[in-house]
């Protein structure tokens, strides 16, 4: 996540390590700064990130778990907002 709060922009993405543990690829649906988004408008862009993705290969995942860790990029936005703005 990056945030400007001078230029009220805001960027999500989260990153994948490559299997090699070297590096890694980030995904995003959102452009990338300095083009970043306005943090005056809602995005409505839900990240499901894979629990496989969170815990790494050949880690166990608890069958307690979700199948993605699912995050919201408005609830962020809304969160910057109260805190920040």
């Amino acid at each position: 996540m990056k945030v400007w709060l001078q230029g009220r922009k805001f960027w999500v993405g989260w990153g994948e390590r490559n299997p090699n543990g070297v590096g890694a690829v980030i995904h995003t649906g959102m452009s990338f700064p300095p083009n970043h988004h306005s943090i005056d408008n809602p995005v409505n862009l839900v990240y499901n990130i894979p629990m496989t993705a969170v815990y790494g290969p050949g880690v166990q995942i608890p069958a307690s778990n979700a199948g993605t860790l699912d995050i919201d990029t408005d609830a962020v936005r809304r969160i910057i907002l109260q805190n920040h703005i």
